[in-house]
Order: structure tokens, then sequence, then C-alpha cells
């Protein structure tokens, strides 16, 4: 008897056929490895009621930052448009990560295209997809919507809107040290102790953050520097990101703390994906709520690394930090 296939071996096919240039032959080999009920979500920018977990938000949805779309939808509008946008092509992805088990796994991938514009479109994924026998049934692309804005051009998402506040269900329990680890950030962050936070990483931990307008500074491999006041600063030392995240709370969040909720939790030895949401009311009157994806890596029951995946656009709209394009 076949063993049932991993969700990392069937999300990495569905990854690498995203490479394929011949767009008919790409997207009919993507039909291929999807059910027929099958969803694709991205995050919604401004708009935070369209992008809401569970929910789909119909034809009107914007593009590409759309919310809950049918797959069967979504890879007939790529079909369609794919090379009015894309001339050269697609592009290919390259995939540094990937992790999971027989039901979900998380891929990290970088991929560089050229838009009509003329623009580098240069974004940085995280997939988190699941799986049953049939095929894949569910992607949630996490990406710098920030710089997708500003490649593909306008204001999209012309409308701010609120999403009802996460209601908490069952809590996430952790299967292990390294999930337990990821889990217990939030906690300390919900009280304002920074502190008890930094004390979860290991003395060289580093923190990334996708870098918007200003692709370079994001490198996966490179050095943001410190954060300088700018929440989208690549890869910096746990200890400016702490210094970061004190000034933040005592300014913008005028003290108040940030909730972060987790939703989902695997992992696969050290690595860990947690997808969370989280809520603040900041001193502007704004609501700040993201939805993450954060990929942790873990060593000797300390936290070494961070990548947060989040809606980037969502962060420079409520936090009123204006965009900026080199460091």
């Amino acid at each position: 008897m076949t063993a049932e296939p991993t969700a990392v071996a069937m999300s990495l096919e569905f990854v690498r056929a995203l490479d394929d240039a011949k767009l008919d032959e790409r997207t009919a080999r993507l039909r291929e490895l999807v059910t027929a009920d099958a969803t694709w979500w991205i995050d919604t920018g401004k708009d935070r009621l369209a992008g809401r977990r569970g929910y789909d938000p119909g034809p009107d949805r914007p593009w590409p930052l759309h919310g809950t779309m049918p797959m069967a939808e979504k890879l007939d509008l790529v079909s369609r448009i794919g090379l009015e946008i894309f001339p050269q092509g697609l592009g290919r992805r390259i995939i540094s990560r990937a992790f999971g088990n027989q039901h979900v796994a998380l891929v990290e991938a970088q991929g560089d295209s050229m838009h009509v514009s003329g623009k580098a479109y240069r974004n940085r994924y995280a997939f988190v997809i699941d799986v049953d026998v049939a095929g894949v049934r569910s992607v949630r692309e996490y990406l710098d919507t920030l710089h997708a804005q500003d490649v593909f051009g306008g204001d999209r998402v012309t409308v701010r809107s609120v999403a009802p506040r996460l209601k908490v269900g069952v809590p996430v329990k952790p299967g292990n040290e390294p999930e337990r680890l990821a889990l217990a950030l939030w906690p300390a962050l919900a009280d304002g102790d920074i502190e008890a936070f930094g004390a979860l990483f290991a003395p060289d931990g580093t923190w990334w953050t996708d870098t918007g307008t200003d692709r370079d500074r994001g490198a996966f491999d490179g050095s943001g520097g410190p954060a300088n006041g700018w929440p989208l600063h690549g890869v910096i030392p746990i200890t400016a990101k702490l210094d970061y995240m004190q000034s933040r709370m005592a300014a913008g969040y005028a003290g108040a703390s940030v909730v972060v909720t987790p939703v989902r939790i695997f992992s696969e030895g050290e690595l860990v994906a947690l997808e969370a949401e989280s809520y603040a009311e900041l001193s502007s009157g704004l609501i700040y709520q993201n939805r993450y994806v954060f990929v942790i890596e873990t060593h000797a029951s300390k936290i070494r690394q961070v990548r947060e995946y989040c809606d980037t656009l969502h962060v420079i709209d409520v936090t009123g930090v204006k965009k900026r394009a080199k460091g």
C-alpha cells in the first residue's frame, strides 16, 4: 500500500508549478493539483473586512489583494490576465525552506518578475498549504502587500474598514518545546513585558519583516541594520527589535497592549509555523488588526530567528509611518 504523500511534498509540487512560464500549461498543471472546492487567500490591505478568516468578499474583490477566492476563479483570472501584466512571463519562485506534516505545510519562496509598467516585482512569500488525499484544498499566501500595491499601481482598496475582533475558541496548545516557545511570546507582548518577550530569544537572535518599497533591505540573507523607527526593517538583531517595540508601544499604542491571538500552529523539528491575528487600539483612534504567519527557528530552548509575514500595506496605513523608498 502506498503511503499518503506528505503535505510538504504536495505543497512543493504546487509552488514549483507556479514557475511554469508557459501560462496555459502552468494553469492546467495547477488545476490537476487542487481539489474541486479549493480556495486561495491573500490579505487585503486597508479593507480588513474583506480579508477576514473564512470569508469570501465575492466578485467585487480587488486585485491582487483579494481575500479568499475559489481556486478555480483564481486560476482563471491569472490565465486571462497573466501575460498582460507580466509580458515577459510570470517569473520564477525560488524556494528557500519548506516544512510541515501530513496535512499542512509552510513553503517560503522568493519571486522575480517584470511588470508591464517596467517595475520589478520581487516579492517574498510564505505559503500555508492544506492538503488531503485528493490534492491541495487551501492556499494562504502571505506576502509584502505594500510592494504588491506599489508595483501593480493605484490605490485598489480605497475604503478603510475594520473587521470584527477575532473570537477566541479553543486555545492553540503546543505539542512540543519549539511550539511552546513560539506560543510563549504573545502573553508577554499582551502584558507589555518586553523583557520577558526578549528572554525567549538567543542572544544572537534575529527578527525579519519585509520592507515594502525597499526591496534590497529585505533580503533574507542581508542585514537591515537598526529599525530606525521603521516597522518594515528586514533582518535586525533581536536587541534592536526590542528597542523598537518598546518605543512604538509607548508612542503609537499610547501604552496599550497588542493582543496577538494564535490561530494555528504546526512544526517540524526546530521549525515552527504560527498563524495568528492581532488587535490593538492605537493612539490615533485607528484599529490595528493584522494577520500573520510567523516562521520561527528554535534551538536549545531559545528562539534563534523569527520571520514575520504580514499585511505590510495595513501596517503603513494605520501606523501613519510614511512610505520610504530606500533605507
